[in-house]
């Protein structure tokens, strides 16, 4: 929310107010933590002294609130009375939030926030970090992020775009023979990486790991390398490029994460067990259940990870590009954008999925990146917009390793 909050801010010329929650009543959340707490501080300080006011009297009282739904008095009150009444009284949230109760636009103005320049402009300084790490921190170097499936034990994800970083590792071995060093942030529930390198910093095991330091490392960072994570959202924060591995099936369409061609991504296919082959993107793209169902039937598809080829060739690409300036040709981009946007015109005059509540949130994002920006290989392009030879082989794979 920071990062868009920002962009709006940005292009309305508004006001910064910061209203940040203390109490985590995310039914998702197993661990009830509240992120960023020290990011929020630097902000806070930095804004103007009426701005600082209002945050902090609409603070207290969202936390007021937020109190009242802990103890259940805010159910009570929706049991004993009109349920928006009592959110219009009580409100849980204040400002945007991902939905058009605060901030309504169409995908036109949607593009023209997304594309404003004006970027985060607070310094974060973290001296002991600095201190500790100066070898890392002096020179350039790559921010590595690979959600995997331990973060389940904070948080209630969808597998979709979960990643094992031993997958990655002729990646980052590339990097660093190309004169880069690279620092892996997550937690300490990340999972172990056996690989041992100068140029390679894994602070997941190092301790003191906090969502600060993530921030002040990113902001430091020359781009992001990982996968759909926060951190990408930090990426564009800090107005930082970056590489994605493993992107969700869905983000071909949807796509919330970039607005701008310098970035990379390579996407997850969909291994479909009924007709025993990998989808095309104009198959999922037709299939509702693919776009709209947040957590996968299993029985029905299954996920298929980027190998270690397909994730060193993107690494490959990104690096000739933002390094060497030597830009690949993507000759079948406009025909993936041009079925991308038929089928977001589509969604988005479809009555049925309008009206239903969690369809509706997701058409919102249509809305709201309907013009962004990505590079897509081209190769990956040429794979997947129709069942090429190449899918036919992989395919062929997938149901012999499956057992199926």
């Amino acid at each position: 929310m920071l990062d868009e909050g920002y962009r709006i801010s940005n292009y309305l010329n508004c006001k910064r107010i910061i209203c940040f929650p203390l109490i985590n009543n995310h039914k998702g959340h197993k661990i009830k933590y509240i992120f960023g707490k020290k990011l929020v501080l630097n902000i806070l300080k930095n804004l103007s002294i009426n701005e600082k006011l209002l945050s902090i009297f609409y603070s207290l009282i969202l936390n007021f609130n937020l109190m009242l739904k802990k103890f259940k008095i805010i159910g009570l009150l929706n049991f004993i009375s009109n349920k928006n009444f009592v959110s219009r009284i009580f409100p849980l949230h204040y400002g945007y939030n991902e939905d058009q109760e605060y901030f309504e636009a169409d995908k036109e103005t949607w593009s023209k926030i997304n594309s404003k320049k004006g970027y985060f402009d607070i310094k974060l300084e973290d001296n002991k970090l600095e201190e500790k790490y100066k070898s890392f921190l002096k020179k350039k170097f790559i921010c590595l992020h690979i959600k995997d499936e331990n973060y389940n034990q904070i948080n209630e994800i969808t597998n979709n775009s979960l990643s094992d970083i031993n997958n990655h590792k002729k990646a980052i071995n590339f990097f660093i023979s190309n004169n880069f060093k690279m620092i892996r942030i997550g937690d300490h529930l990340s999972k172990n990486f056996d690989f041992s390198n100068e140029n390679f910093l894994d602070l997941t095991k190092k301790g003191g790991l906090t969502h600060f330091n993530q921030a002040y490392i990113f902001q430091k960072c020359e781009f992001f390398f990982g996968n759909v994570t926060p951190g990408v959202y930090m990426s564009r924060l800090f107005n930082k490029k970056f590489a994605l591995t493993n992107c969700p099936h869905e983000d071909l369409l949807y796509n919330s994460f970039s607005n701008s061609n310098l970035n990379l991504a390579i996407y997850k296919r969909i291994y479909c067990v009924k007709k025993k082959r990998i989808l095309t993107i104009p198959e999922i793209f037709k299939d509702e259940e693919l776009l709209f169902t947040i957590q996968l039937n299993s029985k029905n598809f299954i996920n298929i990870e980027n190998t270690p080829d397909e994730i060193l060739e993107l690494s490959e690409i990104f690096y000739k590009k933002t390094i060497l300036g030597k830009v690949e040709d993507n000759i079948y981009f406009d025909e993936f954008n041009d079925l991308r946007k038929k089928t977001l015109d589509n969604l988005m005059k479809n009555k049925t999925l309008m009206n239903n509540s969690t369809t509706e949130t997701r058409l919102y994002f249509c809305k709201q990146n309907y013009y962004s920006k990505i590079h897509i290989p081209d190769k990956f392009l040429k794979e997947n917009l129709e069942f090429s030879e190449s899918l036919k082989e992989k395919s062929e794979k997938i149901t012999k390793d499956l057992n199926l």
